[in-house]
């Protein structure tokens, strides 16, 4: 917070500050009152505004009221390059998708504001989180645990102190979440699938209550979507999670599939696999012939065995 100061004008009661970015628009802009705002001494007169100024070009003056509007002061320009705190942690890559976050301490400040965003998008985290509650400081360092879960992305993250007045935020750190991720265990990758109705397995993820099983074909055309509840319809055991839906795959098809976990917050998706559909049919002595199931003379029999089919 600079200081301004300025010759008094005789009588004056009042002034207007007026600070704005240099090319920019007002940061400060209203009137103080002499004796209350103002302290005028030695016909010198200085202001007490309260507001922090982040590190930049500004132009000021000021205008004084004797009862009437007084002509503004001549301009002034001055530069603040204050030293700000710096973040520590999280920076580069992490493997943690619910990190701690690590700051330098700003004296007397009693409250910090911490914001996450996706880079180049939308806010994860925005909250103000209280020195002494949820923000523990020692030895100038700040650490913060907010306990909300990331998904494997790239993040923008910095602070802003509260010490009565708001702070300047500290700059800018980047860092990527790249967390371990559970396999898919069956249908294998590459495989053939043989039956309609196959059981997907997975490798738990530790927390889950549910997963979001997603199939689709090549195409893109979703064959399955929907969420499955652990121990009723997904049987978990031995780290190892599986599921039957029984709703029949397309034949000759090749599926895509992937799971979602869900720990009270969305969870990060498994790796893709694909497999192709080989799925049994009805056989006869017609199947391979040229004209297919069509009229024939003569006489013929048929052996009749019962097949799990998806078509007819």
């Amino acid at each position: 917070m600079p200081d301004y100061e300025w010759d008094e004008t005789g009588g004056a009661s009042w002034y207007q500050l007026k600070v704005n970015e240099n090319g920019g628009g007002d940061v400060i802009l209203g009137w103080y009152q002499v004796g209350v705002d103002v302290t005028c001494a030695s016909s010198i007169c200085t202001p007490n505004p309260g507001i922090i100024l982040p590190n930049d070009v500004y132009d000021w003056t000021v205008q004084p009221w004797t009862g009437a509007y007084g002509s503004w002061y001549g301009t002034l320009t001055f530069t603040v390059n204050a030293d700000v705190p710096e973040l520590l942690y999280p920076a580069g890559t992490v493997t943690d998708s619910t990190p701690l976050y690590e700051w330098e301490e700003t004296s007397g400040a009693s409250w910090y504001q911490l914001q996450v965003d996706e880079t180049g998008g939308s806010n994860v985290i925005l909250g103000w989180y209280q020195v002494g509650v949820d923000v523990n400081c020692s030895g100038g360092t700040c650490s913060l645990d907010p306990n909300v879960f990331l998904l494997n992305d790239t993040y923008d993250w910095r602070v802003q102190p509260w010490t009565g007045t708001y702070g300047i935020w500290y700059g800018k750190f980047t860092f990527t979440v790249d967390a371990p991720i559970p396999p898919l265990l069956s249908p294998t990758n590459g495989s053939t699938v043989t039956v309609s109705t196959p059981n997907y397995q997975w490798q738990e993820t530790g927390g889950a209550s549910w997963y979001y099983l997603h199939v689709e074909d090549d195409y893109g055309n979703q064959v399955i979507g929907a969420w499955y509840q652990v121990g009723v319809d997904v049987t978990c055991s031995g780290g190892v999670c599986t599921l039957n839906p029984g709703i029949v795959l397309p034949d000759d098809s090749l599926c895509w599939w992937t799971v979602q976990p869900w720990l009270g917050y969305y969870g990060n998706w498994y790796d893709w696999f694909y497999f192709d559909t080989d799925l049994p049919g009805i056989f006869s002595l017609f199947t391979d012939h040229s004209n297919g199931w069509a009229a024939h003379s003569g006489s013929w029999n048929i052996e009749y065995n019962e097949y799990l089919t998806g078509r007819v």
